[in-house]
């Protein structure tokens, strides 16, 4: 050692091992904690699965109470119907709908029902009349409602144009039918 700098002491020696083990019932605590923590960070991970569900889906989603009151409505929702999520929470299904007497008898039977579907035509904010299709699961949480609505308007209109271009094919198969038939007499007439 340099006798000119400072010796400093320093205690090297290790304590035994018994001193740094963890007793059982901590141990048991520090486990519950962390599957605590494990179990809410699954919930909030399911949660937030969830939620990107609700606001991503294409079709419109919204969560009604037993009154028909909406509480949550998604982005295609809000498209659908033609206002903001804020204008939309509070209003009604009766607001949007021209409710026809089956959806009606549902919604009444709505502590009955589980499930139920059907069609029917609701107004945008413009104006704008749309055809739906919509499934409802009743209680899917309690005194909450799920119905997901899919805009049908151009498949309706569709089917309306293949009817009427069949109706219209029927037509003049009939008249050229008639023709046939006429022209056919005409020929058995002069072969007499």
């Amino acid at each position: 050692m340099n006798p000119n700098r400072p010796s400093i002491q320093t205690n090297m020696s290790r304590q035994p091992e018994q001193d740094c083990v963890i007793p059982a019932q901590e141990q048991r605590f520090c486990a519950e904690d962390e599957s605590e923590a494990q179990d809410t960070t699954l919930a909030s991970l399911r949660d937030r699965q969830l939620r990107a569900f609700f606001e991503g889906a294409i079709d419109a989603m919204v969560i009604t109470d037993a009154e028909g009151r909406y509480i949550d409505v998604n982005p295609a929702a809000c498209h659908l119907l033609g206002r903001s999520r804020e204008e939309l929470l509070g209003q009604t299904i009766t607001d949007f709908f021209a409710l026809d007497q089956e959806f009606l008898k549902n919604w009444q039977n709505i502590q009955t029902n589980q499930c139920f579907r059907g069609e029917s035509c609701l107004q945008s904010a413009d104006g704008t009349l749309h055809e739906v299709e919509y499934a409802t699961t009743t209680h899917f949480l309690p005194h909450r409602h799920l119905s997901v609505l899919r805009d049908i308007t151009q498949r309706k209109q569709a089917e309306a144009k293949i009817r009427s271009l069949n109706e219209q094919l029927e037509q003049h198969v009939l008249e050229r039918t008639r023709q046939l038939e006429h022209a056919n007499q005409e020929l058995r007439r002069e072969i007499q």
